[in-house]
């Protein structure tokens, strides 16, 4: 029970963080480095540690064989999708194809599935979804995005849960954030990044086969 309440007392507070920065007065890159740096990726870490849980056992980080190959695609997606846009767009394009992955699964699934795996995989994966899901009204409240994105949400949740893998997850995630901002712009750079996270994305996913297995 302390678990949950812990969750939701954090998830409250993620997505009050989320739509301050996403109103006028707070709309700012700055606010939202800020929050996404704290909120998102220091404070679930901190708090997965103050639980006593192993942070390379519950990001499944350890014994991992294509750690390197992850961090090298990762890093090449990053670099290319970057270099995509002109200087001024830089600290934009850090937060799209760097920051936002890896925070967002740190929090929704590193963090969130993590402490409810006690709860089943039920609870754990749809709890994720939907706060993912919520967290993302701000940027389009379509009913084609939202449903896309809590589709999104509990995918990747129920990816985690069994994989145990967060990597596996951040390139999926990448690979989302590539395609939906890249596409439009046709430039070498552009394809070099596609092209990275669809090997980023087919590393993760044969991974998460072969864990299956």
């Amino acid at each position: 029970m302390k678990s949950l309440t812990e969750v939701i007392i954090y998830t409250i507070i993620v997505l009050a963080g989320i739509f301050l920065i996403n109103t006028h007065t707070f709309n700012t890159l700055l606010n939202t480095y800020l929050v996404y740096m704290i909120l998102l990726l220091i404070l679930p870490v901190y708090l997965i540690k103050h639980s006593g849980l192993s942070l390379s056992v519950s990001f499944g980080l350890q014994n991992n064989k294509m750690l390197y190959l992850y961090i090298f695609l990762l890093l090449v997606v990053a670099a290319a999708s970057m270099s995509a846009y002109s200087p001024s767009k830089y600290a934009v394009a850090f937060f799209s194809f760097i920051l936002a992955p890896l925070a967002e699964e740190t929090a929704f699934r590193g963090y969130m599935v993590t402490m409810l795996k006690h709860k089943g995989i039920v609870k754990a994966v749809l709890y994720s979804g939907i706060a993912f899901g919520l967290a993302h009204l701000g940027v389009d409240n379509s009913f084609s995005s939202i449903t896309l994105r809590l589709t999104i949400g509990i995918l990747f949740a129920y990816i985690f849960f069994i994989s145990g893998k967060l990597l596996i997850t951040v390139s999926l995630h990448l690979l989302f954030n590539v395609y939906t901002l890249l596409h439009a712009i046709p430039s070498l750079q552009s394809y070099i990044s596609i092209a990275a996270a669809l090997l980023l994305a087919f590393t993760a996913l044969y991974e998460y086969y072969r864990i299956r297995r």
